[in-house]
């Protein structure tokens, strides 16, 4: 955190206040999860991730800051987030709270376990090189993402994992035009 505080310190006048102004937003749309009915559901813990996960740690700093800000300096992110959301709910906002998009992703993928829409949208969120580096990261390889799915969901993941976004695609229309069961 050290870092952060110092690379945000040398942001120029006009980057320091955009980033200040961006982090305000941020924090208030974490905030307006977690302190709004049913903050533990997993809708509302996607919200916070897709404000979280891709965040760089100087980003997550300045959303720290706004948070105490916001808060008149009584609450930190960490306890909101803790306050509000419990088991994989809360380990997934909180891993959003590294600034690594790769362990964010790694931790949603986690929460998202028999969801295939999750588990795709988490993959599509991750750019070739986050992407190699989840796959490399895990002590398991990449075997385990997606191994509870079946049919378009698990071919689509199966495509996105091994980085064929145009197969996921076509795997997601096949799933579309799918007969319901």
């Amino acid at each position: 955190r050290d870092d952060a505080k110092r690379a945000l310190d040398a942001l120029a006048p006009a980057a320091r206040a955009a980033m200040k102004d961006r982090a305000g937003a941020w924090a208030s749309q974490v905030l307006d999860v977690t302190r709004g009915d049913g903050a533990n559901d997993g809708e509302h813990a996607q919200q916070v991730a897709w404000v979280l996960a891709p965040r760089t740690p100087e980003e997550i700093e300045a959303i720290r800051a706004a948070t105490r800000a916001q808060t008149g300096g009584h609450e930190t992110i960490y306890q909101e987030l803790s306050r509000s959301m419990s088991g994989g709910n809360r380990d997934e906002a909180i891993a959003g709270l590294s600034g690594d998009p790769v362990h964010a992703a790694a931790m949603g993928l986690v929460n998202a376990s028999g969801d295939g829409a999750r588990t795709a949208e988490i993959l599509r969120g991750l750019d070739p090189a986050q992407l190699a580096a989840l796959k490399t990261r895990t002590p398991f390889g990449a075997g385990w993402i997606g191994a509870d799915l079946d049919g378009a969901h698990r071919a689509e993941v199966d495509a996105l994992v091994a980085g064929d976004r145009a197969g996921a695609d076509a795997a997601q229309l096949a799933g579309l035009l799918e007969e319901p069961d």
